[in-house]
């Protein structure tokens, strides 16, 4: 809409955004352990069941981003909600996630549990819009925590590059991972990703 000078384009944008806020993609019950997280699909429950973190973390990239740019505040709240869900059931170790959490795990063990006990994924599939994501939440916050799991993921990615995984192609993969080197690289004192 902003590129083509076209109210219409803006109109639409918000109207996909409030279909999904008001269609339940996103849990947002205060007391659930999925809170913040979205469906990837029209999932007939009530709550997430598989949960993704990359769709999640694309979902809360963009509506962070969005808010940067429309100051639209639901698009700032759902967006955080959702990356205080991702940065909850980060690793603490290194700061990477399980490349899907399911709603029955989440509530069997909940968010800490979760985020100390499954397995971390090195697929940068997953892991490089977690932490896109995680800046753009730092860009709206200044909460210097999701800076540091960002940092903290892509530096053990960095050290173990060996190890990584890659779901489509290695070329599909790396290309998600420098989508947030060039911000990070000013903010590692290591110099390690620059």
């Amino acid at each position: 809409g902003r590129y083509t000078g076209d109210p219409a384009w803006e109109r639409v944008s918000r109207n996909l955004m409030d279909y999904l806020f008001r269609n339940g993609f996103q849990d947002t019950d205060p007391a659930s352990p999925s809170r913040g997280f979205f469906k990837w699909y029209d999932f007939p429950e009530d709550r997430p069941d598989q949960i993704f973190t990359d769709d999640n973390a694309w979902v809360c990239l963009v509506l962070l981003y969005l808010y940067r740019k429309t100051g639209i505040e639901s698009y700032r709240e759902r967006g955080l909600m959702t990356a205080e869900a991702l940065l909850d059931t980060q690793n603490p170790e290194t700061g990477l996630r399980p490349n899907v959490i399911s709603g029955a795990q989440l509530r069997e063990m909940g968010r800490k549990r979760v985020s100390e006990q499954l397995e971390a994924s090195l697929n940068p599939h997953f892991e490089s819009i977690a932490h896109a994501a995680f800046i753009q939440a730092y860009l709206v916050t200044g909460e210097r925590a999701y800076l540091d799991a960002a940092l903290k993921g892509t530096l053990y990615m960095l050290r173990n590059r060996d190890k990584m995984r890659f779901m489509y192609s290695r070329t599909s993969g790396l290309s998600r991972f420098v989508l947030p080197l060039g911000f990070l690289a000013r903010y590692d004192e290591s110099g390690t990703v620059a």
